[in-house]
This record gives structure tokens, C-alpha cells and sequence, in this order.
């Protein structure tokens, strides 16, 4: 079997770091492991253009002219895949398209978003998500399928991490780094640290996905060590 490996930022030179062990695998969302079980694979080159459009018309292009045989698409990510899911939708492009969703699936705000919505979600054959709740608050909506939604447990490359750290003095290690946007539980991480005397520097957004983090921040209690 061989899949079409999508990705938005460069797999070649990323996963070349891996192997130099310069970069961590989980980034790749289980790429590391495919030729582990048999699973040949053709990496897809991509763009970063500002524009959503250009890169999902460059995706298309690329996969459509693809001279490689090829069984599945699987895909860390639909954005920029947009095209080549409707036409999956339409039944005019053959092969199964299995990506990873990184939120719930939710009701459009609009009766003609939704429509599209519930066409484009016709054209994802299994979807990846990091936990059992998302997949729940995923079947509120009726574009969710569960036969096609799999929990894949995603955390950190230990090895790369343990490997890192054999390299520092681990005696200068000092506070912790947390970083992310999509739907971190800040509440929870601050509250924890709140009853430690380590200090915490969190690097996000003000606003991400209807998520105010500036607001939530000011409006939440901080022990100052």
C-alpha cells in the first residue's frame, strides 16, 4: 500500500530532521511509523501562501498531477485539502481521503454554510482525533459520522525529548513553557501552577477559533511567587 502524505509545512526537510534526530516525531502524525507497517509513502510538497485559496488550488494541482501510484490520501490537516475533498464528495476523485480533524465538528452559524459543510464532510472517508471528547461533542452534529471517527492517542516524541535532555545540564533547567491556541485548558494549567512555587511562561494568542485568551487571562486569579 502506498499513501499521499499531506502536510502544510516542508515533510521532506522535516523528516530528515527526524531521522538526524533534530526534530520531533510527532509533528509528522505518525509518518515516522507508516514504512514500520508497510506502508509506502509520497510526500507532497507544499506552499505557504497568506492565501487559503492559493493553497488549496496548489494542493489540488499537485495531487491531481501526481505521477506516483498512490492508494489514500492521509492528511495531518483538510485545510488547504478543500478541493480534492468535494471532489471526493462528487465521486470524481477516486481514491479515500483520510485526515486528521484537530477540533469538533460543529453546526454552521449559516443554513447555506452548513449545506457546503455537510457535502464537504461527505468527501472525508475516517477521521483521526486526539480524544474521546471531541469525538463526543463531534456527534452533536449530524455531519459527524462515527464509523468514520477514530480516536488516535497523540502525544510528545519521548525518545527525541529523553535525547534532548542528555544534552543540557539539567541543573540549569529552570520554570516551564507552555505553548498552543486551539482550545487550551488555561484555567486548568493555571490553577495547577497556582499551588507550585515554578514559574510559567504561556505563549498563545489574544483570540483564536472564539476563544477571547486576553479576556480569559485578565478575568482569571494568579499567585504571584
Amino acid at each position: 500500500m502506498k499513501v499521499y502524505y499531506y502536510h502544510t509545512i516542508d515533510i521532506r526537510n522535516v523528516y530528515q530532521q527526524w531521522r538526524n534526530g533534530t526534530f520531533p516525531g510527532h509533528f509528522l502524525y505518525g509518518a515516522t511509523h507508516l514504512r514500520n507497517e508497510g506502508i509506502d509513502v509520497v510526500m507532497h510538497q507544499p506552499i505557504r501562501p497568506k492565501q487559503r485559496w492559493k493553497l488549496s488550488l496548489h494542493t489540488a494541482f499537485k495531487i491531481l498531477t501526481c505521477h506516483e501510484h498512490f492508494d489514500a490520501i492521509y492528511a495531518t490537516t483538510f485545510r488547504g485539502l478543500e478541493i480534492i475533498i468535494f471532489l471526493r464528495a462528487l465521486g470524481l476523485f477516486r481514491r479515500p481521503v483520510c485526515v486528521w480533524h484537530h477540533q469538533p465538528v460543529v453546526k454552521a452559524r449559516s443554513f447555506f454554510r452548513e449545506m457546503i459543510a455537510r457535502l464537504f464532510y461527505k468527501g472525508i472517508d475516517q477521521m483521526f482525533f486526539f480524544s474521546d471528547k471531541i469525538i463526543q461533542d463531534s456527534l452533536h452534529s449530524v455531519k459527524a459520522k462515527r464509523e468514520r471517527m477514530h480516536v488516535v492517542r497523540w502525544g510528545a516524541d519521548l525518545k527525541y525529548y529523553d535525547a534532548l535532555l542528555n544534552d543540557f545540564d539539567k541543573s540549569s533547567r529552570f520554570g516551564f513553557i507552555s505553548t498552543g491556541k486551539e482550545m487550551r485548558d488555561m484555567p486548568t494549567l493555571i490553577g495547577a501552577f497556582n499551588h507550585t512555587s515554578a514559574p510559567l511562561d504561556i505563549y498563545s494568542c489574544r483570540e483564536y477559533l472564539g476563544t477571547n485568551y486576553e479576556r480569559m487571562f485578565a478575568d482569571m486569579e494568579f499567585m504571584i511567587i
